[in-house]
């Protein structure tokens, strides 16, 4: 039998209580994990970008201030920019793509291709970041 290490769940911890975090709602629930999807889903409450944490980090970002949809799209290409990268380094068998050095640096080269992009057609545009981002993933191996 093998066992398998999962993360269970995401929940965001509210400081508005005083005696009882548990009684006073202070445990916010963002993502569970789901058996029959073995991943992680995310609550109606990070899906409504009701997140006190997220809206605080967006509310430091132009593009991302008081626009729910934009801060959403973010997590989504980033979460799909890892999960290209475990699929290559399952395809190829290298396994340092998966290593800190690796990650940081395809983390870096988003953050350019978004600029980039941001330029040349005046704000984020997920799909053409995402291909070139996937371009460069494929040179880099």
């Amino acid at each position: 039998m093998e066992t398998y290490r999962r993360v269970t769940g995401i929940t965001e911890v509210r400081k508005s209580w005083t005696d009882d975090p548990q009684e006073e709602n202070a445990f916010v629930e963002l993502m569970r994990y789901d058996s029959n999807k073995d991943e992680l889903v995310p609550t109606d409450t990070l899906l409504n970008g009701e997140s006190l944490i997220l809206n605080r980090i967006a509310s430091n970002i132009r593009e991302w201030k008081n626009n729910w949809e934009a801060v959403w799209d973010n997590i989504q290409i980033r979460k799909d920019m890892k999960q290209k990268i475990a699929e290559k380094a399952d395809k190829t068998g290298n396994d340092e793509l998966l290593e800190a050095d690796f990650v940081v640096k395809a983390n870096q080269k988003y953050h350019t291709i978004a600029e980039e992009v941001r330029k040349e057609y005046g704000g984020q545009q997920t799909e053409r970041i995402m291909a070139r981002w996937e371009e460069w993933l494929e040179r880099q191996v």
